[in-house]
């Protein structure tokens, strides 16, 4: 499936992006973002971040920097335990 996405991808950026030009308004652009996200996270994850970043492109927001996280998002949360423990609200 991920090597499915990756020839989309792929096609888009040499068939379309030439006619459309240099107009993300995010670095990395959000077809190397979406490469990055399916290569480093597989085809779920990878899809599911690339469609929050084309969820962000739009003329109210700045735009700016914005790289592929290292760790997933969904699963990267410290837990309870780590988070007391960091701020000091453990018992002893």
């Amino acid at each position: 499936m991920a090597k499915l996405i990756v020839i989309i991808i792929r096609g888009y950026q040499v068939l379309l992006s030439p006619i459309y030009g240099p107009c993300c308004r995010f670095y990395p652009s959000c077809s190397n973002y979406s490469l990055e996200c399916v290569k480093r996270h597989g085809a779920f994850l990878g899809t599911y971040l690339t469609l929050r970043r084309l969820l962000k492109c739009h003329p109210w927001h700045e735009g700016g920097v914005d790289l592929v996280p290292e760790k997933s998002p969904l699963w990267a949360s410290k837990s309870i335990d780590e988070s007391k423990r960091e701020n000091g609200l453990e018992k002893t």
